[in-house]
C-alpha cells in the first residue's frame, strides 16, 4: 500500500518511479500505477534504475530494510537520498560507505509505530494536508481483500503469505 502510494505520488507531481517486486502479479500492479516495474530476484535493479533514470534516480524509498544497500547506492543520483521507513529483518545495516561517499548520499528514515500519539496525529494531519488534495487529481487506493472483522486471523495470514497486492481490509460488524 505505501509503495504503490508512493509511486502514484512520483507519478502525479512528474517523477519517474521505479518499483521492485519479485512476483509477476505484483510487478503488474506496479507497472498499471505507472511504474517501471523490476523483479529484484531476476533483474539488476540498479541497471534498470539508471536506464529509467540515466542520471540515477533522486531518491530511493526503501520498504524492505537494509538487504539492499548497494543496490540502491548504486541506483542514486549524485547527491541523492534513501529514505528507510522498515528496518526489515536486519537489526543493523551495512553500507558500502566509499560508494555512498562518492554519491554525496544521504541516508535516513524513520519509523512511525514507537512515536507518541501527539507526534503520530502530528503526521496525520501532514498527509491529509498535503495529499488528500491529490487523492482527487488521480491517487487511488488498491484494496486487496476485505474481512469481516471477526475474521482477522485469516486477514493476517493472507498478510503473512506475502500474496496481497494491496492492502488488507478489517471491516467491523460486515459479517
Amino acid at each position: 500500500g505505501v509503495g504503490i502510494a508512493a509511486v502514484q505520488v512520483a507519478r502525479l507531481r512528474g517523477a519517474v518511479a521505479v518499483a521492485t517486486a519479485s512476483r509477476p502479479e505484483k510487478l503488474a500492479a506496479l507497472a498499471s500505477f505507472g511504474a517501471v516495474a523490476v523483479n529484484y530476484r531476476q533483474d539488476d535493479v540498479a541497471a534498470a534504475a539508471r536506464a529509467a533514470c540515466p542520471d540515477g534516480v533522486d531518491v530511493v524509498l526503501d520498504l524492505a530494510g537494509a538487504d539492499h544497500a548497494a543496490t540502491s547506492i548504486a541506483a542514486l543520483r549524485p547527491r541523492g537520498r534513501i529514505v528507510h521507513i522498515s528496518s526489515g529483518s536486519a537489526p543493523a545495516i551495512g553500507l558500502p560507505l566509499r560508494d555512498l561517499m562518492a554519491k554525496e548520499a544521504q541516508v535516513t528514515g524513520g519509523l512511525l509505530r514507537p512515536q507518541p500519539l501527539a507526534r503520530k496525529a502530528a503526521f496525520a494531519e501532514r498527509l491529509r494536508a498535503e495529499l488528500l488534495p491529490e487523492i482527487g487529481r488521480g491517487i487511488r487506493p488498491l484494496v486487496d481483500t476485505v474481512f469481516p472483522l471477526e475474521d482477522a486471523a485469516e486477514a493476517h495470514r493472507r498478510i503473512e503469505s506475502r500474496a496481497a497486492i494491496g492492502k488488507v481490509v478489517l471491516v467491523p460488524g460486515a459479517g
